[in-house]
């Protein structure tokens, strides 16, 4: 049980395979593919397993990550 919070971190970021998520409002991004931005706390939502406006997403990957998103 003691690796259930390192499961949930590596769910969460599979979620980003193969898009580079962008913060725009901070000099940050991750990952490498089509670029995926959002607002600097949307993008902390995202890492932290809560939800996104389909609004807040924008880009050449958006409708990729937030189909993973949906789909819990």
């Amino acid at each position: 049980m003691n690796d259930l919070p390192q499961l949930i971190r590596t769910e969460r970021l599979a979620r980003l395979a193969g898009v580079q998520l962008v913060a725009d409002d901070y000099d940050w991004s991750y990952g490498q593919g089509p670029e995926v931005h959002a607002a600097g706390d949307a993008v902390l939502r995202i890492l932290n397993g809560r939800g996104v406006g389909s609004g807040e997403l924008t880009g050449e990957g958006a409708d990729r990550l937030a189909a993973r998103l949906t789909r819990g």
